[in-house]
């Protein structure tokens, strides 16, 4: 298959087709769980961490790496802010779902 007829099949309005979550049980300092998404059913990304603010805001955060410089990588992220709304979206309302009438 072509990737020019994978990509016609894209359902562009809901391209994250699965998440799961991962809880700690408890907060530590912000971090409450991580979630893993499949895009588009062809591409599994994990390590995504949920963070909450002071302010009480829950944000995600995208795996990144140390390098041997003390540098930060990202691993993944999404490169457009449409693309990150779709994940943090789908993210966030698996996490509400799941913490309905619990104090995360």
């Amino acid at each position: 298959m072509a990737f020019d007829d994978f990509s016609n099949n894209i359902p562009r309005d809901q391209p994250v087709t699965e998440v799961r979550l991962r809880h700690l049980g408890r907060e530590e300092r912000g971090l409450i769980g991580f979630a893993s998404i499949v895009l588009l059913e062809s591409f599994f990304l994990n390590d995504i961490r949920i963070l909450r603010r002071p302010t009480g805001e829950v944000f995600l955060a995208y795996p990144t790496r140390k390098t041997s410089t003390g540098e930060r990588h990202h691993i993944w992220h999404p490169i457009s802010k449409d693309a990150g709304r779709l994940i943090q979206n789908a993210v966030l309302e698996q996490f509400r779902n799941a913490t309905k009438g619990k104090t995360p």
